[in-house]
Order: C-alpha cells, then sequence, then structure tokens
C-alpha cells in the first residue's frame, strides 16, 4: 500500500513539473516570437503597409494569433507527444519481458492509435488555420470601425458593419461545427482501439492459461 502512495506522489510531482516547464518554456516562446515579429513590421517600406492585408488590424491580428498558436503547436502538445511515446515504448518493453505472445498482440493495436492520433492532430490543425484567418479578418474590420468610430458614427453605418463582422465569422463557425463532429467521430475511434486491445488481450491471455502457457500475474502485468 505505502509503494503505491509513493508512486503517486511521484508521479504527481512529476506531472506538475512537466505542466509548469513546458508552460514557462511556451510563454517564452511566444514572447520572443512576438518580439521578431514586431521588428520585422517596423523594418518594412512605407509601401509595405500600404497594401491591404498589411492593415493596422490585419498586423495586431497577426502578432496576437500567430504567436499563440506557435504557443500551441509547442509546449503542453509536445510534453503530451513525449510522455505518450515513451510511455508506449515502456509498455512494450514490459509486455515482450513479461509475455511476448500478448506483447505482439497489445503491439498489433498500436498503429491503429497512431492514426487516430494523427487524424485528430490533423482535423484540429485545419480548424485552427481557418479560425485564425477568419480573426485576423474580423479583427482587422473591428480595429478600423473603432479607429473610425466617430465617422461611422456619423453616417450611420454601425449596423452594416456588424452586419459585416458577423458574417465573417460565419464561415469559420460552419467549418468548427463540421469540423467539430469529424473530431469527435475520430477521437471516439482512437480511444475505443486501447478498450478492444484490452478485451483482445485478456482473452488470449486467459486461452494462454487454459493451456498452460502462461499464469495469471503475467497477463495482468
Amino acid at each position: 500500500m505505502l509503494y503505491f502512495v509513493i508512486v503517486g506522489i511521484v508521479v504527481g510531482l512529476a506531472t506538475f513539473l512537466q505542466i509548469y516547464t513546458y508552460g514557462v518554456a511556451g510563454e517564452f516562446l511566444t514572447e520572443r516570437v512576438r518580439d521578431w515579429s514586431f521588428r520585422a513590421m517596423l523594418r518594412q517600406e512605407i509601401a509595405w503597409f500600404d497594401n491591404k492585408s498589411n492593415g493596422v488590424g490585419a498586423l495586431c491580428s497577426k502578432l496576437s494569433t500567430d504567436a499563440a498558436a506557435v504557443q500551441g503547436a509547442t509546449g503542453q502538445r509536445i510534453g503530451t507527444v513525449l510522455s505518450s511515446v515513451s510511455t508506449l515504448l515502456i509498455a512494450i518493453g514490459i509486455a515482450m519481458f513479461y509475455e511476448w505472445r500478448l506483447g505482439l498482440v497489445a503491439l498489433a493495436f498500436a498503429p491503429l492509435l497512431v492514426v487516430g492520433s494523427y487524424l485528430e492532430m490533423k482535423f484540429m490543425e485545419q480548424q485552427n488555420m481557418g479560425n485564425s484567418k477568419a480573426l485576423q479578418k474580423s479583427t482587422k474590420l473591428a480595429v478600423e470601425v473603432v479607429s473610425n468610430i466617430r465617422t461611422v458614427a456619423a453616417l450611420g453605418r454601425e449596423s452594416m458593419f456588424h452586419k459585416q463582422y458577423v458574417d465573417m465569422l460565419r464561415p469559420a463557425t460552419k467549418q468548427c461545427k463540421r469540423n467539430t463532429h469529424i473530431r469527435g467521430t475520430v477521437y471516439g475511434l482512437s480511444r475505443s482501439v486501447m478498450f478492444f486491445a484490452f478485451a483482445a488481450c485478456m482473452y488470449y491471455g486467459g486461452q494462454l492459461m487454459v493451456w498452460g502457457i502462461t499464469d495469471l500475474t503475467s497477463v495482468f502485468v
């Protein structure tokens, strides 16, 4: 009983340190990306700012969303990937050490888990890219409208710009709804593979016990 308590404390501390360190690293990376991006903007020629795609709103949106996207692509996600890969390798090693037949059965389900995780990350990446583009356009419009709010109010165009702002967000909303259903299906399938693997290992382990090839301890380990 004491060993389980010690293991729980060690795992809790390790998880805390993992999340904390990757979070701090992600924040430093975000700060550096924004610093470099802003320096690059200031070094551009005046004609570069005359382009409509390089307006005040678009540039502010890039500084906020792009840097946050970089942090989301690194930071905790890298920690999750590394921990998942290390857990998989250690589990395969332990399974092969105690009962290689069951290890091969469990290993047969590993490609399905990898494919499911890859598809889930792919859909998430597409959704984030679509949201980034939609937010960039809508933020550009909002900044320009607020900067010239007196002119907008004098012309009575508040409702028009509000409708235009909402219309810019609708394509991203539709895409998110569509991708959410697909991501939910892929997530459910990828997580269910693990339980199918458990069932297959338990069934085959029971058969090995009936045949007298292995014992109960090796099956459950």
